[in-house]
């Protein structure tokens, strides 16, 4: 079989205005110093409670990093409960559901997903093609949507230490942040294009022994 990748459309990716997203992203640092995000479902195979774990040792480890969680789900009652000392101690902001998600990816040093299952999560394209570094899991598709070691990281679903190692190398390595965030549209124009995705799947058709039509 072959794997046709989505074809994506930079221009449904708002880019925020710069001042715009430095007004958001001073509102919810408060007085830290760098912004992770987290934008997915509360959902079990979305590991929110391993989110938060990493979540928690990254703070440890790398002081004045604030972690914001956009998203809603069945268990937004259990994330709540299991973040609340990161929420009092102002290292976590829980915005549940968000209609302004590539302001909240363009105010952000990084995004981090600890999906234990998955497709391929959008939210990685859109943290790509806006210059968010991920570090995140090799859940379903989200191979082909990280480049490892170039604009981000893949970890095993259940290697906490490892999530917050990568995402601390990334929070403490201005120029390796940098070349990740250079690197991501250029990954999503590649792998993720429209004509890419119509290239591909017109070439499915002599694959299958059909034809392509003369209008396609």
């Amino acid at each position: 079989f072959r794997v046709v990748l989505n074809g994506i459309d930079p221009a449904w990716i708002s880019r925020a205005d710069p001042a715009a997203a430095a007004s958001l992203r001073a509102s919810l640092l408060g007085g830290g110093r760098r912004l992770v995000g987290g934008v997915f479902r509360l959902a079990d195979e979305k590991q929110p409670l391993m989110w938060l774990e990493v979540a928690r040792r990254t703070v440890t480890a790398c002081p004045g990093t604030v972690f914001f969680h956009a998203g809603d789900g069945a268990l937004a009652d259990d994330f709540a409960r299991a973040g609340d000392d990161l929420v009092r101690a102002g290292s976590l902001r829980i915005l549940g559901r968000r209609e302004d998600v590539p302001a909240l990816l363009s105010a952000s040093d990084a995004l981090l997903h600890a999906a234990r299952h998955e497709g391929t999560p959008n939210v990685l394209l859109e943290a790509a093609h806006l210059g968010c570094p991920v570090v995140a899991t090799p859940a379903g598709g989200s191979p082909d949507a990280v480049e490892e070691g170039v604009t981000g990281f893949l970890r095993d679903p259940s290697d906490a230490d490892g999530l917050c190692a990568s995402l601390v190398e990334l929070l403490q390595d201005e120029a390796r942040r940098a070349q990740a965030a250079a690197a991501g549209p250029r990954l999503v124009s590649r792998r993720f294009s429209l004509d890419g995705m119509v290239r591909e799947t017109l070439a499915c058709y002599p694959f299958l022994g059909i034809a392509p039509s003369a209008r396609a």
